[in-house]
C-alpha cells in the first residue's frame, strides 16, 4: 500500500520537553521508526513532518493514498490541544487513516469527561473534583493524600511532585503552583491518591473485528526511593538528575485481571478508540483497580510502553506497526474498497 506517515514537526518547538525542542532522544526514536518502517517492505511510505506544508503535501497525494498512518501524537504544529486536528484534516480531505477520530481524541483529552463516561459504564474511577479557573481553594471532602493535575494535558505537563498534597495546606500550595506554571485558563482536577500499583493496558484491534489486550505492565517505582511520591511525574519522565522508573509484567488474581481486561475493552468501544490505545489504571488500598487515563493516540516510539508491552507478547516493533496497519485495513475494508475515502 501507499502510506503517508504523519509525524510531529521536528523543526518546531516541542512544549512537552524541558528544552522545548526535539532533542537527541526524539530524533533517535524517529530513526528507529524509519528502520522499522523499512522492514515493512510490502508498503511504500512517505514521511510528512512539515506542518507548514502539510495541507499542500496531502493535497498532492489525493488519489494516490491507500491509508494515512497517523503517528502525530504531538498535535498539529506540536500543539497538544490540536491533536485532533490531524484526523480532522484527513477526514475533510477524504483520506482514510489509522487510529482514533477527532471525537474520541476530544473525549479523552478532557479527563473529567473521560471519567464521567467511565462512571456511566459502572467502571470505577478515583474520587475527584474539578476546580474552576477562578478559584484558588476548595473544601476537599475526601481523605488525603490527593494529587492535583491539569484537567486537560499531555506528556505529564503540570504533573509534578509539587502536585502531591498530604493536607489542606499542601493542597492550596499545589493549586497555587499550577496556577503559576500552567496559567489560570483551564480547570484543575483534584483526585484522591491511590496508593496501589499503577498499570498500563494496551489494546490493538477494533470492536468490529477483534481486540487483543497486550501483556499488562506495572510501573516499578522502587528505584526512586522514599523521598518522592510514587507517581509518573514530569520530573521522572523528562528531567535529568532524577531517578528513572521502569515497567514490568504483573500477575493479578484471575478475577481482577478479567475485570481490567473487560473494562478496558468496554472503554475502548464506548470512547470510540480505533486500531490501538493505551489505558492507565491504579489500585486503591484494597487492591481494586480504578481508571486514571485513556490515551487513544499513544506513544509510538521504540522505547514507548506500547512497544514494550508488545515485546512481552513476542511482537517486534516492526511487527506491531504492521499489525496496527492490518487492523486499520480490516476496519476500513481496504481490500474491497481501496481508496474509497472511508474514514
Amino acid at each position: 500500500m501507499n502510506i503517508p506517515v504523519i509525524l510531529g514537526d521536528i523543526a518546531k518547538p516541542d512544549p512537552v520537553t524541558p528544552e522545548a525542542i526535539y532533542g537527541e532522544w526524539d530524533r533517535d526514536q524517529i530513526t528507529w521508526l524509519f528502520r522499522a518502517l523499512d522492514a515493512l517492505s510490502e508498503h511504500q511510505f512517505t514521511i510528512l513532518s512539515n506542518h507548514d506544508t502539510l495541507l499542500h503535501d496531502l493535497q498532492k497525494l489525493k488519489g494516490k493514498v491507500d491509508v494515512v498512518f497517523n503517528l502525530c501524537d504531538a498535535g498539529f504544529n506540536n500543539t497538544f490541544s490540536q491533536e485532533l486536528h490531524i484526523p480532522a484534516l484527513c477526514e475533510m480531505m477524504g483520506f482514510p487513516y489509522t487510529g482514533a477520530n477527532p471525537r474520541c481524541l476530544a473525549f479523552c483529552f478532557d479527563k473529567a469527561i473521560m471519567s464521567s463516561i467511565a462512571q456511566h459504564l459502572d467502571i470505577p474511577v478515583p474520587e475527584a473534583m474539578l476546580l474552576p479557573p477562578d478559584k484558588d481553594r476548595l473544601d476537599w471532602p475526601f481523605t488525603f493524600p490527593v494529587i492535583v493535575k491539569p484537567n486537560q494535558g499531555h506528556g505529564s505537563i503540570g504533573i509534578t511532585f509539587e502536585n502531591f498534597a498530604v493536607d489542606a495546606e499542601a493542597l492550596a500550595k499545589s493549586i497555587g503552583f499550577l496556577h503559576k506554571t500552567i496559567g489560570r485558563e483551564q480547570y484543575l482536577l483534584v483526585q484522591e491518591f491511590l496508593p496501589g500499583i499503577e498499570i498500563d493496558v494496551g489494546i490493538v484491534g477494533n470492536t468490529e473485528t477483534e481486540m487483543t489486550v497486550l501483556p499488562i505492565l506495572a510501573k516499578d517505582f522502587s528505584t526512586i526511593g522514599e523521598s518522592f511520591p510514587p507517581i509518573a511525574s514530569y520530573e521522572l519522565k523528562w528531567l535529568s538528575g532524577f531517578p528513572e522508573y521502569s515497567s514490568r509484567p504483573v500477575d493479578f488474581p484471575a478475577e481482577t485481571e478479567k475485570r481490567i481486561r473487560d473494562w478496558s475493552r468496554e472503554l475502548f468501544s464506548r470512547l470510540g478508540c480505533r486500531d490501538y490505545a493505551r489505558m492507565e489504571w491504579r489500585m486503591d488500598r484494597r487492591g481494586n483497580p480504578k481508571l486514571i487515563d485513556v490515551n487513544p493516540n499513544p506513544d509510538w516510539s521504540a522505547q514507548g510502553i506500547l512497544v514494550e508491552m508488545a515485546g512481552y507478547a513476542g511482537i517486534s516493533y516492526p511487527e506491531l506497526l504492521r499489525t496496527i496497519l492490518l487492523t486499520a485495513e480490516k476496519r476500513l475494508q481496504l481490500g474491497s474498497q481501496n481508496r474509497s475515502g472511508k474514514s
